[in-house]
């Protein structure tokens, strides 16, 4: 930022307006209107080009979930690298309760001991459990 220039509050300036000062922007002695495309020429790059990559980002992204699913996974497979599964914990409702509270309360911390006696877990099973 020049230190010659006068900067200027946030409050007085619209957030539109604060967002696209030239200061932090533009390089010394440019301004918006310096960049401002000119009729029939392609010498600048106009603000509304600004949308093109979003839609080559979901391109991207499109083609690379094909490859993934189509190519690297059976080489995977072929390769010996086992599917991986995400298998969700069993329903207990006595740990679904400590959950909400823990999930609530974030200072609660349940008492294993009590549960593992009441549930015949391991301590090991009801960490496991209320991590998943």
């Amino acid at each position: 930022m020049d230190p010659d220039k006068e900067t200027y509050p946030a409050q007085s300036l619209t957030l539109s307006s604060w967002f696209w000062r030239e200061d932090i922007w533009l390089p010394p002695n440019l301004t918006w209107a310096d960049v401002k495309p000119e009729p029939d020429s392609n010498r600048y790059t106009r603000f509304e080009e600004l949308w093109y990559p979003v839609p080559a980002a979901l391109v991207v992204i499109l083609i690379r979930a094909l490859v993934m699913r189509h190519w690297f996974r059976p080489l995977g497979l072929y390769l010996g690298i086992k599917p991986s599964k995400h298998n969700k914990p069993p329903t207990n409702e006595v740990l679904e309760l400590e959950f909400q509270t823990m999930k609530t309360d974030k200072r609660y911390l349940p008492d294993r001991g009590g549960l593992s006696a009441k549930l015949g877990m391991t301590d090991r099973q009801i960490d496991y459990w209320l991590k998943r």
